[in-house]
């Protein structure tokens, strides 16, 4: 009896020690499974991505709209600002859209694709670029109001408030309801103390 009940005492450790053994390589192979975006931010490449939530669309969010997710599940990243879930085929990871708007731009240099990837670089710190790319796009499309608000944040960034404010004029000559210009004009103003135009 003595001899059956050692024996089943070290089988039941062996196999206490197989389990614990399995369960930490399920643990590292979790922890070193893929992510899609080291930083959980992504670019929206579609041009109306969906944001659904069940069988419903939240919001159609446009090309060059940076989010950030907090969630992965398959092919979807749940994205707060929404409370919805985005396709990840409908985006980029934040970390390689500068290399895929860069190659876009050499097959075909479009105001999009310098917005794009002035958007990337904005997000990513890299200021001066970003205003670069801006200031390409608003020579090819000058109609529109959003690669000037852009612009005018990085040079905000850059310490330009005097370009900044130029450049959110602009955008709100050419769209006066444009929300983004009005934020970012009255924060300006409210940043160097001029209480009166950031009411305006």
């Amino acid at each position: 009896l003595e001899a059956i009940l050692d024996t089943t005492l070290r089988l039941s450790l062996t196999t206490a020690a197989l389990l614990l053994a399995a369960t930490s390589a399920l643990l590292a192979a979790d922890d070193q499974k893929t992510v899609y975006s080291p930083s959980k931010t992504v670019i929206v490449t579609d041009r109306a991505a969906p944001i659904m939530a069940s069988e419903k669309t939240l919001a159609s969010v446009p090309a060059g709209t940076i989010l950030v997710y907090s969630k992965e599940e398959g092919n979807w990243l749940l994205i707060p600002r929404f409370g919805g879930w985005l396709k990840r085929e409908n985006s980029l990871p934040i970390e390689q859209g500068e290399e895929h708007f860069t190659r876009l731009i050499k097959m075909q240099p479009t105001a999009a694709a310098f917005h794009h990837r002035g958007n990337v670089r904005l997000t990513l710190g890299q200021l001066a670029e970003a205003a670069t790319d801006f200031s390409e796009a608003v020579r090819l499309e000058p109609k529109s109001s959003s690669p000037l608000v852009n612009r005018g944040i990085a040079k905000t960034g850059l310490g330009d408030n005097a370009g900044a404010r130029r450049d959110f004029d602009k955008a709100l000559e050419l769209s006066p309801n444009d929300p983004f210009a009005l934020v970012h004009r009255a924060t300006l103003s409210l940043e160097e103390g001029n209480l009166p135009a950031a009411k305006a």
